[in-house]
């Protein structure tokens, strides 16, 4: 089976310009609402494994303060 030389000049051509082309390094601040129990401690941990992005950890004592922080939109 042979391949199509424009498919091949437009698939080099794709590869070349998306390998120079920089990714734009946008960091962003994410905002994370949970619970203050022993069992909801991961987000806490969120940062560790992000990369140029930041957490902000939000701590709620119950339920109805979380979701009204979310419909504020808080978080």
């Amino acid at each position: 089976m042979r391949i199509p030389r424009p498919s091949v000049v437009l698939f080099v051509l794709y590869l070349i310009v998306f390998s120079v082309v920089p990714v734009t390094g946008r960091s962003e601040e994410l905002k994370v609402g949970t619970w203050k129990t022993a069992q909801t401690i991961q987000p806490f941990f969120y940062q560790d494994f992000l990369t140029g992005d930041q957490a902000k950890v939000f701590s709620f004592t119950n339920p109805a303060d979380q979701k009204t922080a979310l419909l504020a939109g808080s978080l």
